[in-house]
């Protein structure tokens, strides 16, 4: 969904979730689907008290073979933590393969590991938008990773 603000005659495009102060102006923040049609409209106040608008970071949950993954923070600065359901050792004849490439493709970083939560330094590294792959016997999972 893509959130559009008309504040004094001007659009504005947010993609994500953001907050803002909730006094000031009305602004009609209309929806659309991803055809571009329009699903919704408000009408509300806000001003944006600044012109910087930080990333908001998640936290990735996924599962591989039923297992459950989270990767967090993302977007990350200095250290991606994986967490990993420990019954994932035992349930596969290797240890899990991290391998995060760059948006060239080329592997930046590469480990295994036996540990539940492991991390991947990214300090580093340039930013950008990056790929992790996990990489479990014949399964695989991937996430796009942005480095601040």
């Amino acid at each position: 969904m893509v959130k559009y603000f008309l504040i004094a005659g001007m659009y504005f495009m947010l993609a994500g979730t953001f907050a803002f102060a909730q006094t000031g102006p009305k602004v009609y923040n209309y929806f659309y689907d991803p055809s571009g049609n329009r699903i919704g409209i408000t009408l509300g106040t806000a001003i944006l008290k600044s012109g910087v608008i930080d990333s908001v970071k998640q936290k990735i949950t996924d599962e591989i073979a039923g297992f459950e993954i989270k990767l967090y923070p993302n977007p990350v600065q200095e250290e991606l933590i994986i967490e990993m359901n420990p019954d994932i050792f035992t349930e596969f004849s290797s240890e899990p393969e991290l391998i995060l490439y760059n948006i060239k493709g080329q592997t930046v970083v590469k480990k295994q590991t036996s540990e539940a939560k492991t991390t991947i330094d990214v300090a580093h590294l340039p930013t950008g938008i990056y790929i992790l792959r996990l990489k479990q016997d014949s399964d695989f999972r991937e996430w796009k990773i942005i480095k601040n």
